[in-house]
């Protein structure tokens, strides 16, 4: 097995890991080509050549041709006491005197805002990716199985968009691939008992809100301000599929979120499958993506500033 970075992990998260490894050297017995690969902080290296040396990608506000402003990076490398190490600090900011603003069009607003491109300013995204640019072991293929091990940490009073503000996804490349497989979001519910919440939520197809199923939702209260341990194992497949989720909060090994498909208890209207036709390869992506505006009207907030921060960013393939 080759491995490419060392976690360096607290005693008290080691035992969480430790319940993890039994299943990697169960699937190394039956598919013994593995690899690992990860991308962690080291405070020296510019964040976003470090990104690319270590065969992962990014999509952030600092591209030029995004036309958002520069007062700041969108992401850094800041040293965070609890994990004693240095990590990735995600930032999205939101001017709502400028949600239409875009460097190419006339000025609408007041000053520049954090928005996606001038085809979709409904929206930010500001993320960590593996892409078709990414090596092989970045790119999970029909037959693969893989694990995705990651930490994040939400700031507290983090205001959710009452559209969408996704913090992880597993997106298709090839075939159908509009919508993502798995998105780990939080949601704000609406209504005469607004509330946040965590969710996990699966896609059929790409064809619109009748395929979204949401698999677990939890308060989000649980997850602000603390760091969150995240083990995601997938068997990519359209006839028997396997995905195992499970979130951790390090500070007292809180299991937060488990869920874990079962055939014989899986009762959506659709089959579950992590792999659809066509699709090439599928993508992991960890960041803070959010709606802004919905069918041109403000979303309901108000949003803020946001700063997310990840560590350890790792990916274990095994392949036949």
């Amino acid at each position: 097995m080759a491995k490419n970075c060392v976690l360096i992990l607290l005693t008290f998260s080691v035992l969480f890991f430790a319940s993890c490894a039994g299943s990697s050297e169960k699937i190394a017995a039956e598919c013994p080509a593995s690899e690992i690969n990860c991308l962690s902080a080291d405070g020296v290296t510019d964040v976003y050549q470090l990104i690319k040396n270590l065969g992962f990608n990014y999509e952030t506000p600092d591209d030029p041709n995004w036309g958002n402003h520069h007062d700041l990076r969108h992401i850094e490398q800041v040293f965070d006491p609890f994990l004693d190490k240095h990590v990735f600090a995600m930032r999205l900011c939101h001017n709502e005197n400028a949600i239409d603003t875009w460097v190419n069009q006339s000025e609408r607003g007041k000053g520049p805002n954090d928005l996606q491109n001038s085809q979709k300013i409904d929206r930010q995204r500001n993320e960590l990716k593996t892409d078709a640019s990414s090596p092989d072991w970045g790119k999970a293929k029909k037959g693969d199985t893989v694990i995705y091990r990651w930490k994040f940490m939400l700031p507290e009073g983090l205001i959710a968009s009452s559209g969408f503000t996704h913090i992880h996804q597993l997106k298709a490349v090839g075939g159908d691939e509009s919508q993502p497989v798995i998105t780990m979001t939080v949601r704000k519910r609406t209504g005469g008992n607004p509330t946040q919440e965590m969710q996990l939520i699966y896609r059929y197809a790409t064809d619109g809100d009748s395929n979204r199923y949401l698999m677990d939702r939890i308060p989000l209260d649980d997850f602000l301000g603390e760091w969150v341990a995240v083990e995601e194992k997938v068997v990519y497949s359209d006839v028997n599929p396997s995905l195992e989720f499970n979130a951790v909060r390090m500070s007292d090994n809180k299991e937060l979120m488990r869920w874990v498909y079962d055939p014989a208890a899986w009762n959506m209207p659709v089959p579950f499958r992590t792999y659809r036709p066509g699709n090439t390869f599928i993508r992991p992506k960890w960041g803070i993506y959010r709606a802004i505006l919905s069918n041109g009207v403000p979303v309901v907030g108000p949003l803020r500033d946001e700063t997310v921060l990840f560590a350890d960013m790792e990916i274990e393939t095994f392949r036949r």
